[in-house]
């Protein structure tokens, strides 16, 4: 975990990981390698990113479920949506996973969006996952999600770094 208050660069390592930025000094290894030595693409393949506030598209539930991958299976976004607690309420949707969501169509609430960008997170099967205040404004059941999430994706060898302003928050989430 990364706590620290608002302006103290939690959000600038994130930056760096993803290679938005560049470090002007010192050096970020990824798997042994030097960040800067990598693709940007590939990092970018292998790293996931969960903020505070969760993008939805306006597009149905199964695209922004599975944003940026090319080929899955209804299988695969099943397990992905079952290990991110978003099944229920998806099933509960008019069209499923091909009901519309955004502007005009099914509004989510905070902690549903979220639980969306969990899916598609765990959907990219990152080596890393980056959780940028995930849980700031959410409920505690869904912060509960947030860090059974983490427990399952630890357990299949993916680092994670949680970022948080609060570290009481931090210890609640990480236990």
């Amino acid at each position: 975990a990364v706590i620290g208050p608002s302006g103290a660069g939690k959000s600038t390592l994130v930056r760096l990981l993803l290679r938005l930025y560049e470090p002007s000094r010192g050096a970020i290894l990824f798997d042994g390698v030097p960040l800067p030595e990598l693709d940007v693409r590939s990092v970018r393949e292998r790293v996931a990113l969960i903020t505070r506030d969760a993008l939805v598209l306006n597009d149905t539930v199964l695209q922004n479920v599975t944003m940026g991958r090319k080929v899955v299976t209804l299988s695969e976004v099943e397990a992905a949506c079952r290990a991110a607690f978003a099944s229920e309420f998806i099933a509960a949707m008019p069209q499923g996973f091909l009901t519309r969501l955004g502007e005009g169509s099914i509004r989510l609430t905070a902690g549903q969006r979220q639980r969306l960008a969990v899916a598609r997170a765990l959907m990219s099967r990152p080596r890393l996952l980056l959780l940028d205040e995930p849980s700031l404004g959410l409920a505690p059941l869904v912060i509960e999600t947030i860090f059974s999430v983490i427990t399952a994706v630890n357990k299949e060898g993916v680092t994670v770094l949680l970022v948080e302003q609060n570290a009481h928050k931090a210890l609640v989430i990480a236990h």
